[in-house]
């Protein structure tokens, strides 16, 4: 049998203590998928591909202060369903993200509420990645001199999250891009949820290549060498009063963005760091209050 998943367990050394929410939001971009604390105090992390070597487990957690124990093979599950922590209500200004588990729709308010049932597509909003995004659009919704986006696309919609946050608050067509058939699913189901249609949000594995522009406004929470290697694609795509917002940049890697799109011409208007990472607005025009 093939098993694309793993459980990777590590003992904590010198004493050290982990929250497993903590753990997986340090850990979310280097592939982890959920992480448990046993009655043992061991930090168990799970992790999908191909068979982890040891120095590749190792280097997970190279600055976490933990030692290998074991490498197990598991069958796939559900993990963010399973995390208790990353189903609680996520306050992003205008909007709230209710991540829920099971058919029982919680109460909530649909003018304000985003019905988020996690699935294997990243992003609950306990990510900042994600928080700080749909953040950036409930105060840019509130801008009086932000004109509202005609249309909007989402580059690695993940869960759907920012796309159906977009959505809410300026109810505008908007295109949600990802590679990952899970994925995929999980917007679409989300979608679903929030009784939104493939004409409101329209969910794609459309290649970034083959979208048509331009978008008045474009969310991209990628790896900072996806938003180096697309800066030419998103370029192309965005409106000449467009806004890009990205994320999902660890604070370390800031100078390393703001030196690329700097020298090709793109105009910095916010940045905000949250727990270790970073979040930017950009525009092309030096007009848009880009400082």
């Amino acid at each position: 049998m093939n098993f694309p998943w793993w459980r990777i367990t590590f003992t904590p050394v010198n004493g050290a203590t982990f929250n497993s929410a903590d753990c997986l939001r340090q850990l979310s971009e280097r592939g982890v998928n959920a992480v448990e604390i046993n009655a043992n105090k061991e930090v168990i992390f799970y992790v999908e591909g191909a068979t982890p070597s040891r120095i590749e487990c190792e280097a997970l957690v190279a600055d976490l202060g933990l030692e290998l124990l074991t490498v197990v093979p598991i069958e796939q599950q559900n993990w963010v369903a399973k995390c208790d922590e990353l189903l609680t209500p996520v306050d992003c200004g205008r909007i709230r993200i209710l991540p829920f588990s099971g058919d029982a729709v919680p109460q909530h308010n649909p003018a304000r509420d985003l019905l988020l049932r996690p699935g294997m597509g990243f992003g609950t909003g306990h990510h900042s990645t994600t928080r700080t995004i749909v953040q950036f659009m409930s105060r840019l919704a509130e801008d009086s001199k932000f004109t509202q986006p005609k249309v909007i696309l989402d580059i690695g919609t993940g869960s759907g999250v920012l796309a159906l946050a977009a959505w809410k608050l300026w109810n505008v067509p908007v295109l949600g891009i990802d590679i990952d058939p899970d994925a995929l699913a999980n917007a679409r189901e989300n979608c679903e949820i929030n009784g939104i249609t493939s004409n409101q949000v329209n969910i794609s594995d459309r290649p970034l290549e083959s979208c048509a522009g331009p978008f008045d406004l474009i969310l991209a929470n990628l790896y900072l060498e996806i938003l180096i290697s697309y800066e030419h694609l998103i370029r192309g795509l965005l409106a000449p009063a467009g806004r890009l917002i990205v994320s999902g940049v660890m604070s370390r890697q800031s100078p390393e963005l703001s030196a690329h799109y700097n020298k090709l011409g793109w105009h910095m208007i916010t940045k905000e760091e949250s727990d270790g990472w970073i979040a930017c607005e950009y525009s092309l025009s030096s007009t848009t209050g880009a400082k």
